[in-house]
C-alpha cells in the first residue's frame, strides 16, 4: 500500500532538489524556500503501538548555529523511530572545514549514514517485537529482515569508520609501525599510491585497509557491497567512500579521482595509525 502524500510547501526554489537519504521511508530529504532562507524537510515513519502501524511524520530542521553539530542533533531525532528496542544513536563528529569536499557535500553525506542508523533500529525493533509477540512477521519477511540487517548495519559503521577519519587531518608517518609494513609489502610506491590505483576500480563501492595479523600483512580491496565483500575478522584500518553520493555535490564521476585526492589531503593519519596499532597489538595479546 503506497504511503500516503502530502501537500508540499508551495513556494520553492529553482534549485529544489531530492536530497541523499533515499534508504528513508517516505520522501528523501528536499530543500525548501522559506523566510531567504534553505530548511529541509524529511519524513518518518513513526510506529503507533496501539493503532499497529505506521504513520508519516514531517519534521522541520531550523537553520544551524553550527557546521555539522547542530544539524546532527536535529536530526537524530527526526530520522530515528521511537522505540523501546533501539539500540543505536548516529554519532556526532567534529568536522572541520575540508579542503575539496565542500559542507554541503558532508551534510548529505551524513543524512545518508545517518539514514543507515535509523534502519538497523527499526529492523532490530521489528524482530525484538516479534520474539516479544507484540507483532507477527511472516518468516520469509522476518528473513528479509534478518538479511538486510547486513546491509543497514555495515552501512552504519562504514560511515563511522570514514566520518572519524577527517575529524583532524594529521600527516602520516613513514616510520610508525603502519608506515613499516606498508613499505615492506607496497615499496616506495607506497601505502596511499596503492589506495588510489584501487580506488580507481570502475564501478561504485568501497576502498578499504585491512590487517590481517595472521598473515602480518595488510591487504586493500575494493568491496562493492559493503554487506557483502568484507574480509572475514580483519579490521578496518582505512574505509574510502566510492559510492557517488559521497562526492557527487562537489565532483561529477569522471572526476572522481579529484574527490580521492581531497580524501587524502584531510585525512588523519593519527586514526589510521591508531587503527593499526589496535590490531596489531590484539594480535600480540
Amino acid at each position: 500500500m503506497p504511503l500516503p502524500r502530502r501537500e508540499r510547501l508551495a513556494e520553492r526554489t529553482d534549485d529544489t532538489r531530492v536530497g541523499p537519504s533515499t534508504h528513508d521511508y517516505g520522501a528523501p530529504a528536499r530543500y525548501t524556500h522559506q523566510e531567504c532562507r534553505t530548511l529541509p524537510y524529511r519524513e518518518r515513519l513513526d510506529y503507533d503501538h496501539m493503532g499497529r502501524e505506521y504513520r508519516v511524520v514531517e519534521v522541520r530542521i531550523s537553520k544551524r548555529e553550527g557546521p555539522y553539530e547542530r544539524e546532527q542533533d536535529e536530526a537524530r531525532h527526526a530520522l530515528m523511530v521511537q522505540s523501546p528496542h533501539m539500540a543505536y544513536t548516529p554519532k556526532t563528529f567534529t568536522l572541520p572545514t575540508l579542503e575539496g569536499i565542500s559542507a554541503e557535500q558532508i551534510r548529505v553525506h551524513l543524512a545518508l549514514y545517518e539514514g543507515y542508523v535509523k534502519h538497523a533500529n527499526l529492523i532490530l525493533d521489528q524482530l525484538a517485537k516479534a520474539r516479544a509477540g507484540e507483532i507477527t512477521l511472516d518468516p520469509y519477511v522476518a528473513a528479509e529482515l534478518r538479511r538486510r540487517f547486513a546491509f543497514e548495519f555495515d552501512g552504519m559503521r562504514m560511515h563511522e569508520h570514514y566520518f572519524t577519519q577527517l575529524e583532524r587531518p594529521k600527516a602520516a608517518n613513514s616510520d610508525s609501525p603502519l608506515g613499516q609494513t606498508a613499505h615492506e609489502k607496497y615499496g616506495e610506491a607506497g601505502l596511499i599510491a596503492h589506495i588510489k590505483e584501487v580506488a580507481g576500480t570502475r564501478g561504485i563501492g568501497w576502498v578499504v585497509a585491512y590487517f590481517d595479523a595472521v598473515a602480518d600483512t595488510l591487504h586493500i580491496t575494493f568491496v562493492a557491497d559493503h554487506e557483502l565483500g568484507q574480509l572475514a575478522g580483519l579490521p578496518i584500518i582505512l574505509a574510502l567512500d566510492m559510492w557517488e553520493h559521497a562526492y557527487m555535490v562537489d565532483y561529477r564521476p569522471a572526476d572522481k579521482s579529484k574527490y580521492v585526492e581531497a580524501f587524502f589531503a584531510n585525512l588523519d593519519w593519527g586514526v589510521i595509525e591508531a587503527r593499526f596499532d589496535q590490531a596489531a597489538n590484539a594480535k600480540a595479546a
